[in-house]
């Protein structure tokens, strides 16, 4: 069971990583291509939305629509329900903070006046950090609400490898934008109540991995006394490999999506 452990905080730490890593290529090059000639939305077709680039703790990242653990797993999510970034209102992305590349891992090392830039098919704007990093309460949607101006909010967890909290950092566009905010985004419009918890639609297909997981430990004695070491291995060490990847990858999907 300790080297269970162990594998799965490796997994947590460089496994997520490789994925979201691999994840941000695919979406790079979406962006790159931008829409079809036929969109008008700016959702491309992979589901990437904007870049987001924050100089001062290295974040550079594709992000995607929608906060829920298939989104995050690929890079920060836009809050369905919340303006687009660079469009009037208050525009709200969540990332990780622990695991899949830990995007928003440094959130709380922003100081007021470090800049935000965010890139849409439309252009890119400018953000400058207005309020020093601060934690809420898990439950508080009102940093998600229309003020009546124009602003971006980042969100993830906190403390680290926990989800009791959110960390909240607000920027607002370092140029005024020329149309007033339009009063669009209002808490009740955010689909999100759903994503800062456990999953536990997720435990019929971990319960399913772990049942897999006790047949092939069934299985190992009669297969030892039938082949020899170098058989039984030969054999037995893909399945585990992929078996304890598949119950990994679903204890994951348990968790809270911005841990």
């Amino acid at each position: 069971m300790v080297v269970v452990a162990l594998l799965f905080v490796a997994y947590q730490v460089w496994g997520t990583a490789f994925q979201a890593g691999r994840h941000q290529d695919r979406l790079a090059s979406s962006f790159a291509a931008g829409p079809e000639p036929s969109e008008t939305s700016l959702v491309l077709g992979s589901g990437v939305v904007a870049r987001i680039e924050i100089p001062e703790i290295g974040v550079d990242q594709y992000v995607v629509e929608g906060t829920g653990n298939e989104q995050t797993e690929q890079g920060p999510g836009h809050y369905v329900g919340s303006s687009m970034p660079g469009r009037p209102g208050n525009a709200a992305i969540a990332g990780h903070r622990t695991t899949y590349g830990a995007p928003f891992n440094r959130l709380n090392e922003l100081e007021i006046g470090d800049q935000i830039v965010t890139t849409t098919v439309e252009g890119s704007t400018t953000y400058v950090v207005t309020e020093s990093p601060r934690p809420v309460s898990n439950q508080n949607d009102a940093v998600f609400a229309d003020y009546g101006d124009d602003r971006l909010t980042l969100t993830t967890s906190h403390p680290k490898f926990t989800t009791s909290q959110l960390l909240v950092v607000v920027a607002k566009p370092k140029v005024p934008f020329t149309t007033a905010a339009a009063g669009e985004t209002s808490v009740a419009d955010l689909s999100v109540a759903g994503d800062r918890g456990w999953h536990p639609g997720e435990l019929p297909a971990t319960l399913l991995v772990l049942v897999t997981i006790a047949v092939l430990a069934r299985l190992h004695v009669p297969l030892a006394r039938r082949s020899s070491r170098v058989m039984t291995v030969a054999i037995e060490l893909p399945l585990w490999w992929i078996a304890l990847l598949l119950l990994f990858q679903q204890l994951n999907r348990l968790l809270p999506a911005n841990v």
